[in-house]
């Protein structure tokens, strides 16, 4: 006769052990990807506390993992904050993901298969249809899931989780691009248009196993990013987060 399943042991709240920790991730990591919780930003670990109605260890479990990724600094005995953007680290930031953008779009091209190719260009049709709503943060997260997609396929987990790791730190980037116009109240719409665009090329060379024109493409996109972001910087708009020095 099969045995009932083992139901997961409860703390005191009511909720599955292991389940605190992974809510308030979650739910923190949402809030510093959109910007809700602003780069430098201090982070009350009490507030989280009530209103997760949890113990302090799940928060701080949550904090170490988001530290881990790049997106919290914990401060010895001081909590800890949203970590500040390091714009004099954008060059170098710039250069990581393209090369790595570059290499898992070519290894992608390579290594698809036939289920992998629809499975992107499902991908790429969700980017479009946010473009259609005008869901600007649906297009920053589907944008990421179209390239995380193309990592997964491309047959190097190491590489892969690298490229995650960039693209998550550039979610924040990325919502700081769409979040101003330009004077001529032009160029935000037509960076949208030229990245649903560059998707579906990217979908096309795939499936074709061009492998020199999907790392083309994957150039081409790293290059469109970085001249968004770069014309952002340029309209001074900077001073709406907090940044360090390069000496940190």
């Amino acid at each position: 006769m099969p045995q009932p399943r083992e139901q997961p042991s409860k703390n005191k709240r009511g909720r599955p052990k292991g389940t605190g920790a992974v809510d308030v991730y979650d739910a923190l990591r949402a809030r510093i990807l959109d910007l809700t919780l602003a780069p430098g930003a201090d982070i009350e670990e009490a507030g989280l506390v009530a209103e997760f109605a949890v113990s302090r260890t799940p928060v701080r479990e949550a904090l170490i993992r988001l530290a881990s990724d790049g997106l919290v600094t914990v401060l010895p005995n001081r909590g800890a904050r949203v970590a500040a953007l390091d714009f004099a680290e954008l060059p170098q930031y710039f250069e990581a993901l393209d090369l790595t953008q570059r290499a898992v779009t070519r290894w992608a091209a390579m290594r698809a298969e036939a289920d992998d190719v629809r499975r992107l260009d499902h991908a790429a049709k969700a980017f479009d249809a946010t473009v259609e709503a005008g869901d600007v943060l649906g297009m920053i997260e589907c944008n990421r899931d179209f390239h995380v997609l193309i990592a997964e396929v491309c047959g190097n987990a190491y590489l892969a989780r690298t490229y995650y790791r960039l693209l998550d730190e550039g979610l924040r980037l990325a919502r700081l691009s769409y979040a101003y116009e330009t004077p001529s109240g032009d160029h935000r719409a037509q960076h949208i248009v030229r990245t649903r665009d560059e998707h579906g090329d990217m979908v096309v060379a795939i499936r074709a196993r061009d492998a020199d024109r999907a790392e083309q493409l994957a150039a081409i996109h790293a290059a469109h990013f970085r001249e968004r972001m770069m014309m952002y910087l340029g309209q001074g708009m900077s001073a709406e987060v907090a940044i360090v020095s390069a000496a940190g």
